[in-house]
């Protein structure tokens, strides 16, 4: 916090003036750099944020095969008066049919992307899914609390309509 208070001093970071802060969020580009056995691709992770948005995030993901297919889409999911504009990319795997593998897959990806941040917030994140589970959430705030911990903790679902009735 007190790294993107002072870039915030300074003049950098999420809280300089977004040029066009109505974009909407984007993926700038999306590839596979790597795929193959689980014990042929090293495991990673990393990711980097400028303040303006822009970001890239790189890792590994394990698969039932190396022909995994993945795709990519991102979206805010704050609303317009959020402090902390809130973004997540979700990553979906895509088995192929029928695969007779006699491996389990590792997937090594990167992905770019824009989120936009208006000089009206006081922070932005960007959670990362793969499959619907959170992988990994960061950002910069001048004020509340992120919610990242809470976001990465919380992985229950909870159905409604479910039926208690005995079998």
């Amino acid at each position: 916090m007190v790294a993107a208070a002072g870039m915030s001093l300074a003049g950098a970071g999420p809280f300089q003036g977004d040029p066009d802060p109505d974009r909407p969020p984007a993926i700038g580009s999306f590839e596979i750099t790597d795929r193959g056995c689980q014990d042929e691709v090293r495991e990673f992770a990393s990711s980097n944020s400028a303040g303006d948005g822009d970001g890239v995030d790189a890792g590994t993901i394990d698969t039932d095969s190396p022909e995994t297919e993945l795709s990519a889409e991102m979206r805010r999911t704050s609303p317009e008066s959020a402090a902390v504009v809130t973004y997540r990319i979700d990553l979906r795997t895509h088995e192929p049919a029928g695969a007779n593998e006699s491996c389990a897959g590792r997937i090594a990806y990167r992905v770019e992307y824009d989120a936009p941040v208006s000089e009206a917030a006081v922070g932005h994140r960007v959670a990362l899914t793969v499959d619907g589970r959170t992988k990994s959430c960061g950002g910069s705030t001048s004020g509340p609390d992120l919610g990242c911990h809470r976001l990465m903790t919380e992985t229950t679902t909870h159905y409604t309509n479910a039926s208690d009735a005995a079998a």
